[in-house]
Parts: C-alpha cells; sequence; structure tokens
C-alpha cells in the first residue's frame, strides 16, 4: 500500500488511527481502534507514528486495514514467517474474531494451525493432489515422528 510506505519514509506524523482514518473515511474512530486492538494495537500502538513501529506491528496494522475492507476470501501466504510471539496471537486473535467468509492460508507454523483449530490439507507434491487432513493436526504430525 502506496500510503503505508509513504508514512514510513517521509517525516509526517502519520499514525496508525490517522492512516486507518484516511483510508476508510466512512469508520468511525471507534470501529477503527477497535479493529487495531484486536491484532493487539492498543491505544499507545494507535498514537505512534507508523514509521516508528515494529515490524510486527506494522504486520498487524495491515492485518487490521485487510480486516476493515469486509473480504469474502482470505488468503494468507506463511503469515507468521516474520511475525513475533505478539504478533502472531494478535492474527490468531483477529482471524477468530473475523465475520467474513473463508480463510485459505499456507504455513509451517503448527501452533497457529493448533491455534485455529480449523480444517486443514496438505499438498502431496508426489501426486499433485491437495488431500484434506483427517483427523486433528496432532494426528497428521504423529506420521512425520520416528
Amino acid at each position: 500500500d502506496q500510503l503505508l510506505e509513504d508514512a514510513c519514509t517521509r517525516k509526517e506524523h502519520i499514525t496508525a488511527l490517522t492512516y486507518l482514518a484516511q483510508r476508510f473515511p466512512t469508520k468511525t474512530e471507534k470501529e477503527l481502534r477497535g479493529e487495531l486492538t484486536s491484532f493487539g494495537l492498543g491505544p499507545e500502538q494507535a498514537a505512534t507514528s507508523v514509521r516508528f513501529l515494529s515490524g510486527g506491528e506494522r504486520c498487524r496494522l495491515c492485518l487490521a486495514m485487510l480486516m476493515l475492507d469486509n473480504p469474502h476470501v482470505l488468503c494468507l501466504d506463511n503469515p507468521t514467517s516474520n511475525m513475533e510471539v505478539e504478533s502472531v496471537e494478535a492474527l490468531v486473535y483477529g482471524l477468530q474474531q473475523w465475520k467474513g467468509g473463508t480463510v485459505v492460508m499456507v504455513s509451517h507454523d503448527a501452533n497457529l494451525i493448533r491455534s485455529l483449530g480449523a480444517e486443514c490439507a496438505v499438498l502431496v507434491e508426489s501426486e499433485g493432489k491437495l488431500r484434506r487432513i483427517e483427523g486433528s493436526v496432532e494426528d497428521y504430525l504423529k506420521t512425520f515422528k520416528c
């Protein structure tokens, strides 16, 4: 998002809250703060200049922005690859609270998968097919242990 990139590089004081307010002018401040909070960005981070947020906090801001767009399908490709523990927890919470449609996610993070408790599938490369995992993720993971 060009606005976010600009906010990170310019010397202007664009906070997470003002960034979302510019992007979603029809949303109330309460709605914007609520979405930030659902991704673990409290009042302090909401008032912090975007350029001073950590990488994980910026990821959470982007996820809040995605949710404010009210998508029907959310596709996430290894979303936890550069996140610290707090950001992963915020992602799990935000996805659990999301009232949208379907989440399609590729992840190698077994803890994330466990936390979401969602239906899972695995890509079987030798067959070139996607197979639904029967039973729990734990049962599936046990098949790899010696």
